[in-house]
């Protein structure tokens, strides 16, 4: 189970909490490589026929709901701790939505994966710093992706 600054990440995959393996993750471009941050993983879901999958943050902290272009995320900051759950959007097999600890995949055609992304960081310097909003977006990490000018 992957530990966060905030607390514990857990999957659900219909209502029902799953084992996984959160993979380190290392964002190969600016921001993140010349301003490294302390965490930044991938959790890849098999989906085996499930209606929703759901990653959520075990905690009591209240998130703010964000999103670009092919991307949904919640993100949870307090003081210079921020952390980012992020997840694929914009999918006309699913849809992806905010849950009141986390985010949820909401399937509408067969997917056989699913990919949640989880970056923080202890040094957060205001809303400039994008650093974990990037490292967090798992659509990013798809081929077709362009993303020089980061």
């Amino acid at each position: 189970m992957l530990i966060t600054p905030f607390g514990k990440i857990r999957i659900i995959a219909d209502g029902i909490e799953i084992d996984y393996h959160a993979q380190i993750y290392q964002y190969p471009k600016p921001p993140v490589v010349t301003n490294p941050i302390e965490g930044c993983f991938r959790i890849t879901v098999p989906v085996h026929g499930a209606q929703t999958v759901q990653c959520e943050l075990i905690s009591d902290k209240t998130a703010s709901v964000e999103s670009g272009e092919n991307y949904f995320c919640v993100e949870y900051r307090q003081e210079k701790t921020q952390l980012i759950i992020g997840a694929i959007d914009g999918s006309i097999d699913f849809s992806t939505q905010e849950t009141p600890r986390g985010i949820k995949y909401q399937f509408h055609k067969p997917v056989e994966t699913v990919v949640f992304g989880v970056a923080w960081t202890t040094d957060y310097r205001g809303t400039d710093d994008c650093r974990v909003w990037y490292a967090a977006d798992p659509s990013m990490d798809e081929p077709k992706k362009e993303c020089s000018d980061l």
